[in-house]
């Protein structure tokens, strides 16, 4: 015989909902700025940037990022038990004087 539950399938979520709410809450936010500098763009030609998102991950980060020594991950938040929530990314696009006309498309996608 199963025992009863003092609260509800609906009531145990929003409590989950409102615990998390409030971890979110009280940890510290890490960010940080990766810049990639002078790409070259060709006319109806694909820059695929590999891994972009790969490259700033959640978890711990153990403060060494070469990949030759250390793990190579850069940490959101220190910590293994938080989610990332949001991530906001901020593209600087321009080109030359002579060409003023131009059009850009991004393309954001994460595939886990």
């Amino acid at each position: 015989m199963r025992k009863k539950s003092a609260l509800s399938k609906l009531q145990k979520k929003e409590v989950k909902r409102i615990a998390n709410k409030l971890i979110d809450e009280e940890i510290e936010d890490k960010s940080f700025v990766v810049t990639e500098e002078n790409q070259q763009l060709f006319h109806n030609k694909p820059l695929y940037a590999a891994k972009f998102l790969g490259d700033i991950q959640q978890g711990v980060s153990d403060g060494d990022t070469s990949t030759t020594s250390g793990t190579g991950v850069k940490a959101i938040r220190v910590g293994d038990q938080i989610r990332l929530k949001n991530i906001n990314m901020r593209f600087w696009l321009s080109n030359k004087l002579d060409r003023p006309n131009c059009m850009y498309k991004l393309i954001l996608f994460w595939y886990p």
